[in-house]
């Protein structure tokens, strides 16, 4: 696990989670939010779980709210999140689970598949902005 607390993507607002495949995006992701004046702390794992790391369960203590961003359908992850988090002692805490709108996708050009799909920092950013 990456925490880019320390480079500055850190704040109460909420914890956001995603894999390293999503790094770029996650980095323009949280400039954007930190410009609306939502500031997050922000956590790359190297792997899909999530392993409850000393600084993350922290950090999920301060928050009191989670944010997955994942580049696949999310099916039934947020009750498997909630389970986890209440194994590690978090209770109460909302998850926004922020995946790719597929059904949108019109394109195979990959320049134009994350927006369409609105997986890509602008349409992410209105969405976690406008579910506070």
């Amino acid at each position: 696990m990456l925490s880019l607390t320390g480079y500055g993507y850190a704040g109460n607002d909420a914890t956001i989670i995603t894999t390293g495949a999503n790094f770029p995006l996650i980095l323009q992701l949280g400039g954007l939010l930190q410009a609306q004046n939502f500031h997050a702390d922000i956590f790359a794992l190297s792997k899909i779980t999530i392993d409850l790391t000393g600084e993350l369960k922290s950090s999920l203590q301060k928050t009191k709210k989670l944010i997955r961003v994942m580049d696949h359908l999310p099916t039934t992850i947020e009750p498997l999140l909630q389970q986890r988090l209440e194994n590690f002692g978090l209770r109460n805490i909302p998850i926004q689970v922020l995946s790719p709108n597929y059904e949108k996708l019109t394109t195979i050009f990959d320049e134009f598949s994350g927006e369409q799909a609105e997986f890509d920092a602008e349409s992410l950013g209105k969405r976690i902005l406008t579910k506070k």
